[in-house]
């Protein structure tokens, strides 16, 4: 008995509802992709994803997650990225 691949929501073992790749990031403050390449960070409340530098000036002008709206700091980014 084979198991389903963890990127995939099984009701039965024939019936696919659902599929996610999870390798695709997309950056909460500019919803573009983030490359590997490119530096990233990610909320340390809610594990959202976005570009070093767009969500270093949101936090600069907002001082909170543009997902969770969790109040956040430079500091806070800095020490968990």
């Amino acid at each position: 008995m084979s198991k389903p691949s963890t990127g995939r929501f099984y009701i039965s073992r024939r019936i696919i509802v659902g599929e996610w790749i999870w390798a695709n990031l997309k950056c909460i403050v500019c919803n573009l992709e983030i490359k590997d390449y490119e530096k990233k960070i990610y909320c340390p409340y809610c594990g959202s994803p976005s570009h070093r530098d767009h969500i270093l000036e949101w936090v600069k002008i907002k001082s909170f997650c543009p997902y969770c709206n969790h109040k956040l700091s430079v500091k806070d980014l800095s020490s968990g990225g």
